[in-house]
């Protein structure tokens, strides 16, 4: 009943839905899933200019594939909770495969972009255990890999040709594209692209409406992880108030600030490593603009720690935050911030209220409805 309402609700309204109260759960659906997707061999591909989350290939410890990202951390659970193998390809000249290039036309000047992405893989060095390397090193033609040993290969962008794809028909192929302005982003809406089975939307949605998705279509975000991605980070140290990098100080807080001990954190060209410590060495992320923004920061930032503060009105992905903590202007975040701060309690409860909903929606979910649809079709295949 609530999905008929909403195809028809005011836009407005089905924002503000998205903030409502989390359906029952079964409790065992989510551990049974993760285990049945634990079973497979599965692997997370991107190419090498793909800078954006992890850079080192294979398996590792989620410290190690951290040291190595290029800004993003991405979905971290694919190699963290499901132990993906993570497997970076060579640019390939196939139609297909420079689908990565739609991202860049809407620039002022594509082709100057494009070369600028093409030179960063040869240029851009990251951690290795033995060493600095650049993606272009690390990166192995998709011919070269042994695609037949995983049953489930998750790519972003199209990363492997189809040629490849229609050569391994016992393997499921998924695939996320990195930017949703991409006209294949629609495309793959009405229906998978070049032979893959399943569409990877990043969305983050309590409820699939408006659009609806096809069969082929999951809600699966960027940000596919969990507060245990971050175990590794030390203690927090000291509180602070970070800074969405579209938020600006303002004199209200400010004033907060200085009067809270609470100091206003908005780090700039940061490793990867440093800005998650400093997330989870603050207590709130703030963010106030009127620029909207796909809300993949706050996902991140909710799984770390800090309690989120935003305006829903500025997100395509309201649904992780939490009703409680809607903030319009920054009077809202100041009188937010001092109420949270005077009760312990309060601030604990909101913590877990928090942490059990970006458990649910960037994770649970998503799992549950991408080990549903590999088994359907590993059942149509016979491959079970």
């Amino acid at each position: 009943m609530i999905s008929a309402f909403l195809q028809f609700a005011p836009r407005f309204l089905l924002r503000y839905m998205e903030l409502g109260s989390l359906p029952p759960l079964i409790s065992t659906a989510t551990g049974h899933a993760l285990r049945r997707l634990q079973s497979l061999k599965i692997a997370l591909v991107k190419q090498e200019v793909l800078a954006a989350i992890p850079n080192l290939p294979g398996k590792h410890g989620i410290q190690d594939f951290l040291k190595s990202a290029g800004g993003h951390t991405g979905c971290l659970s694919l190699l963290h909770e499901l132990g993906a193998e993570l497997v970076v390809v060579r640019e390939d000249s196939s139609t297909e495969c420079q689908t990565w290039r739609e991202k860049v036309s809407f620039d002022p000047d594509p082709t100057s972009l494009e070369g600028l992405y093409r030179r960063q893989t040869r240029e851009a060095a990251y951690w290795t255990p033995s060493g600095l390397k650049t993606r272009h090193e690390l990166a192995v033609p998709a011919e070269a890999v042994e695609w037949q040993k995983f049953d489930l290969v998750v790519s972003l962008d199209i990363a492997v040709p189809e040629k490849i794809v229609r050569a391994y028909p016992s393997t499921i192929w998924a695939y996320m594209l990195t930017e949703t302005a991409m006209p294949s982003y629609r495309a793959s809406r009405r229906c998978p692209l070049h032979n893959y089975d399943l569409f990877l939307n990043q969305k983050c949605r309590l409820h699939a409406v408006r659009p609806s998705n096809r069969w082929h279509e999951i809600d699966f975000p960027w940000a596919f992880q969990t507060p245990e991605c971050y175990a590794w980070c030390t203690h927090p140290k000291g509180a602070g108030i970070f800074l969405d990098p579209q938020t600006r100080e303002t004199p209200s807080l400010r004033e907060l600030s200085n009067q809270s001990g609470l100091s206003l954190r908005a780090p700039r060209a940061l490793s990867t490593l440093d800005w998650i410590q400093t997330l989870r060495d603050s207590r709130y992320l703030v963010r106030l603009s009127n620029r909207r923004n796909w809300g993949n920061l706050l996902v991140e930032s909710a799984c770390i720690g800090p309690l989120v503060l935003a305006d829903p009105a500025f997100l395509e992905n309201p649904a992780p935050l939490l009703k409680g903590l809607v903030a319009r202007t920054d009077i809202d975040v100041v009188n937010l911030i001092r109420l949270i701060e005077e009760s312990p309690e309060l601030r604990e409860q909101l913590q877990n209220q928090q942490t059990a909903r970006i458990r649910e929606l960037a994770f649970g979910r998503p799992l549950r409805e991408l080990e549903d649809k590999v088994n359907i079709i590993r059942k149509r295949r016979r491959l079970t």
